[in-house]
């Protein structure tokens, strides 16, 4: 009888985390949807090859085309992960800026919860990788880590991080229709209430969203 309860108690905690998802990702996908429908998204195959592994760092990699490989090296200890793509390195737990939610730890990525993208938008081609983090307890899970690779030249790859709760791909539009990628940002405000804010991504710039959009369950 116990066990049922819990049981219960556990699937109705489930539905409700579930639900709450929804709403956020339907109401991203309303506000940032008039300036998607330019973009063009393709998912890649999101299988991560374990190429070594010691004590000390685990090594992965995703061949996202012919030309194109990603290499993540998980370290042990205190030390932040490392994206690698092409000659570039770049550290995971990069310095806050405000795309980056600062009570967030990016480190020990689960590979098995990585999505990958490639994104089109305005002759210039992006690299989106979103994943959660494994290391994360309690409402830390919903966060969602983005790293956003403007990969247009190969000789000059840029680098964006970003953090959003409940986020996936559609987070990510052109809200004003400038022609610079824009992402929308939901934060925990307290118990029930996100709010939403927007950033254009390379600069951190503030966009507007009609002021501040709250979201309640």
């Amino acid at each position: 009888m116990v066990v049922m309860k819990q049981y219960f108690f556990f699937s109705i905690l489930f539905l409700s985390l579930l639900s709450s998802e929804q709403k956020v990702h339907l109401k991203v996908e309303e506000i940032g949807s008039p300036g998607r429908k330019e973009i063009k998204v393709n998912k890649i195959n999101n299988e991560f090859k374990l190429l070594n592994a010691n004590d000390d760092v685990s090594e992965y990699e995703l061949v996202a085309n012919k030309n194109l490989s990603v290499k993540i090296f998980q370290y042990g200890g205190d030390a932040a992960d490392v994206i690698k793509i092409g000659k570039f390195k770049f550290t995971v737990a990069k310095s806050i800026n405000p795309l980056i939610e600062k009570d967030f730890n990016p480190r020990y990525l689960s590979t098995s919860m990585m999505e990958t993208y490639n994104l089109f938008y305005k002759r210039k081609k992006y690299l989106i990788i979103i994943a959660k983090s494994s290391g994360a307890a309690g409402k830390a899970i919903n966060y969602s880590l983005y790293q956003i690779f403007d990969i247009t030249s190969s000789k000059e790859i840029k680098y964006y991080p970003a953090t959003s709760y409940f986020g996936n791909i559609k987070n990510i539009t052109d809200l004003d229709k400038d022609g610079n990628l824009d992402f929308l940002k939901v934060k925990e405000k307290k118990d029930n209430v996100y709010e939403m804010k927007s950033f254009e991504i390379c600069t951190g710039t503030p966009k507007n969203i009609q002021g501040r959009v709250d979201i309640l369950f």
